[in-house]
């Protein structure tokens, strides 16, 4: 589900316009309609998790937060934390790099 389509699918169950939302978010008015077509930027993103006050993986795969538990999310919160440790400009180099990645798996769903 693109990013656009998942934030309206989150408002229309919370009850709450998408206008709502990006006045909560401070975002742009009429620009979460934009996201299925141009990806927003990550900052854009939490802002919006955070007013829905969710979990990212809530947010992008409708599930409940992770534990750590469990193994596998044992090394999701490993990476999380050492993405912590990164400096800005190589903070900067992931999104893009993930960014590309994106639009490469959308390129390559479109081809199906």
């Amino acid at each position: 589900m693109l990013i656009g389509t998942r934030v309206k699918q989150l408002c229309k169950e919370r009850g709450m316009s998408v206008a709502q939302l990006e006045k909560m978010a401070d975002i742009q008015p009429k620009s979460i309609s934009k996201w299925d077509k141009n990806i927003p930027s990550f900052d854009k993103v939490w802002r919006v998790i955070d007013a829905f006050g969710i979990s990212f993986d809530e947010f992008l795969y409708n599930k409940k937060p992770a534990t750590l538990s469990d193994d596998g999310n044992r090394k999701y919160f490993d990476f999380m934390d050492t993405m912590d440790q990164l400096s800005s400009e190589n903070l900067a180099k992931l999104k893009d790099y993930v960014l590309y990645l994106q639009h490469q798996q959308t390129v390559q769903d479109e081809s199906k």
